[in-house]
C-alpha cells in the first residue's frame, strides 16, 4: 500500500468489472420508476406484491448492484487485496444478480412459484459466490478502519441473503422457515445494516 495515501492504485482492476455492474443498476431505476407509473398502489402498503417488486427493485437491482461494483473496485484499491480471479467473480455475480432480480421481481408480481425458484437459485449463487470471494479478499487485507467497516457490511449483507433466500422459499411454497414475522424483521434490519455499514 501507499504510504501517503494508503491507496493502491496499482492493484485497480480493469474499469470493466465494476462497469458492469454501475451500468445495469440505473436500469432497475427505470423499472422501479415504471411500476410506480403502472401501478401506484403500490406506495399504498408495503406489504402490496406491488410494493414488494419495487423494494426489491430498489434494493437488489439498483443498491446491490453498486455495492457490488464498487467493492470489487474499493478492495484492491481500499483493502490492497484483489478479489480471487475477479474476472470470472464479476461475470458470474453480475449476471445471476440481474437475471435473479428479474425473476424475484416477476415472482412478486405473478406469484408464480417458479419466478422465486428461479430468482433463489440466481441470487443465491451470484451473491453467495461473491460473498466468499469477498471474504477471502478480506481475510488478506491490511486491518483498518475502512476495511472493518467493508466487513461488517459483508456479514451483514450475508445475512441478508440467507434470510431472503429463506423468505423467497416461503414464496415459492417449498420451505416455511420458523418465526416469520422475525425473519422478515430481521432481514429488513440486516439489509438497512449493510447498507449503513458500506455507505
Amino acid at each position: 500500500m501507499s504510504q501517503q495515501t494508503g491507496l493502491s492504485f496499482e492493484q485497480a482492476p480493469p474499469f470493466s468489472l465494476p462497469l458492469r455492474f454501475f451500468l445495469t443498476a440505473p436500469l432497475f431505476l427505470l423499472a422501479a420508476a415504471w411500476l410506480i407509473m403502472l401501478a401506484p398502489e403500490s406506495l399504498a402498503s408495503r406489504w402490496t406484491p406491488q410494493a414488494l417488486a419495487l423494494t426489491h427493485a430498489l434494493t437488489l437491482g439498483f443498491l446491490a448492484m453498486t455495492m457490488l461494483g464498487a467493492l470489487s473496485q474499493m478492495l484492491p484499491v481500499v483493502a490492497g487485496s484483489k478479489l480471487p480471479a475477479p474476472r470470472w467473480v464479476a461475470g458470474f455475480s453480475h449476471v445471476s444478480l440481474t437475471l435473479g432480480t428479474i425473476a424475484l421481481i416477476g415472482g412478486f408480481l405473478t406469484a408464480a412459484p417458479a419466478a422465486f425458484g428461479i430468482g433463489v437459485a440466481l441470487l443465491g449463487g451470484g451473491l453467495a459466490l461473491f460473498l466468499v470471494a469477498a471474504s477471502i479478499s478480506l481475510a488478506r487485507a491490511v486491518t483498518g478502519v475502512t476495511v472493518a467497516g467493508i466487513r461488517l457490511a459483508v456479514l451483514c449483507l450475508a445475512f441478508t441473503l440467507l434470510l431472503g433466500l429463506a423468505l423467497a422459499l416461503l414464496r415459492a411454497g417449498w420451505w416455511v422457515p420458523p418465526a416469520v414475522e422475525a425473519a422478515i424483521a430481521a432481514h429488513v434490519a440486516f439489509g438497512c445494516s449493510a447498507g449503513c455499514c458500506y455507505w
